[in-house]
Order: structure tokens, then sequence, then C-alpha cells
């Protein structure tokens, strides 16, 4: 005597052929997707973000009325049909109308400005530019072209201002935060003012002064300098340096270094 299937197993079952059936389901969407991708034509190749790659054959009717774009026609092309003259019936050639109004030329192409007007009445054909045109009665639309004329480039960007001039006795109080670069120019005449440390200066020292201690600048002269915040010290040594000389000093929030403006590195140490 053989036993039936139990229900668990005729689900078991159902369940089994229900996933057969999707995934044969599954293989045909994608064999179908792949054969669409195969047989559909490609797409214009856009060569910049308002102009679009067309081929010689392309005619102007799949465009609104009103509407304005720029279209690039490739080097080498081969000419098509085309009614009227500077007007010309929207399913004319655009780029061989653009040889025809002289907007371009067959061996180089170009870019090329073309603009949806009314139909006519009736369109003129001429020949210009090696390329003869035929006339026509009346059409619903048409197009004019136009040579394309690039944006002009952005404007320079205006110089940066030109660093402040500090009195000989501006210190670096209130300069934030640590690690910000400052430049100023330190004008002679020279005022020597207090000056507190060793390469790293308290930021209640003259920046000019300090300046002239770490060899950046000389007294007579004066000059750029650039300054660069940095950590604070518990106590600052003093020397004689460059005829300028710093005493110690007292613990402050922040203090500076001078760096060379056109590398950013800080100067030298002098002992």
């Amino acid at each position: 005597m053989i036993d039936r299937p139990t229900t668990v197993t005729r689900n078991t079952i159902a369940l089994h052929r229900m996933r057969i059936r999707l995934g044969f389901c599954w293989l045909l969407t994608l064999f179908a997707g792949q054969l669409q991708a195969q047989t559909r034509p490609p797409a214009e190749a856009t060569t910049a973000p308002s102009i679009t790659q067309i081929q010689w054959s392309r005619q102007a009717d799949g465009y609104r009325l009103g509407q304005t774009v720029t279209v690039r026609c490739p080097p080498y092309g081969t000419a098509g049909t085309v009614w009227g003259s500077d007007i010309y019936t929207a399913d004319s050639s655009i780029c061989t109308a653009a040889v025809h109004a002289g907007v371009i030329t067959f061996e180089a192409g170009g870019n090329v400005v073309l603009q949806m007007k009314p139909g006519l009445g009736s369109y003129m054909g001429t020949f210009r530019n090696g390329v003869e045109t035929l006339q026509y009665g009346s059409w619903n639309s048409s197009f004019s072209v136009a040579a394309y004329v690039p944006p002009p480039p952005p404007p320079p960007a205006a110089p940066p201002p030109p660093p402040p001039v500090i009195s000989w006795r501006r210190n670096a109080v209130g300069l934030s935060p640590n690690g910000r670069r400052f430049t100023f120019v330190c004008k002679p005449p020279a005022e020597r003012a207090t000056v507190h440390g060793v390469d790293l200066y308290s930021w209640e020292s003259s920046i000019c002064t300090a300046a002239v201690h770490a060899g950046v600048i000389k007294l007579e002269r004066g000059g750029l300098v650039t300054i660069e915040m940095r950590p604070g010290l518990e106590q600052y040594a003093g020397s004689v340096r460059n005829a300028v000389t710093s005493t110690e000093g007292s613990q402050t929030i922040l203090g500076f270094v001078f760096v060379r403006a056109e590398t950013g590195r800080t100067q030298p140490d002098r002992n």
C-alpha cells in the first residue's frame, strides 16, 4: 500500500513548482530586456551640457515652435535635402541648411543655433555655399540657423585686498583661532615695543618688533610679515637678536610664530 502525500508534502511540492515558474519568468524578462537594448537605436551623443551632437540627416520637425537649441554637426558631413532659403522647412536637414546659410562647412562641421519658427506659405530655393536648396509651397513649421557664439569666460577673481598696515605697537591679542594666519605690513619708521619670547612669541608682543627680533624684517625698512597663531607657553624666554631685546613673559592663551608667505614654513630657530 502506497501512502498518500501529506498536506505538508503537497505544500512543499507546490512551493517548489512556484519557485520554478518565477525563475522562468525572470529569465524571460531578462532576455527580453537584453534583446530590446540590442535593437534600440543609439542615443545621440551629448558633447556639452547644452549642445547635442546630431547626424547630418537630422531634421528639425522634432522640435516645438519657439524652441531655440544648439546642436553640433560632426565634420565631413554628407548633404541632405533642404527646402527654403534663410527660413527652411522643418523637415529639412539642419546641418545642410547651416552650410547653405554659411554658418558651418561640410569639412569642419560645428555648432549651430537652431530656432523654430511658424510655417510659411512658400519657400524659395537658392544655391549658396555649395548647397542647392529646393523651393516649396506651404509648410506647417520652419526654422532658421545662426552661428554659435560661446559664452564669455567668467571674469577673473578679484584680487585679495592688500594686507593692513599696523602700528609697531600692535600686538596679537585677540587674534585667533590656533593655526590661523594673519599678514600685516609694518611700515617705517620703526618704533620699538615690548616683545616676550624667542621664536614663539607671546601674543602680548609687538608683532612688528618681534618680526625684527626673528630676522623677518629690518627696523629701517619694515615690510610684510605673516604670523601663525599657536598654543601659548607657560613661560616665555627672552634674548637679544637683531638689535631687539625680548624679555621673559608669563603664560598666555595663544602665541605666534612667523611663517614664510611663499612656502608656509615657519622661520628657522636661531640660537
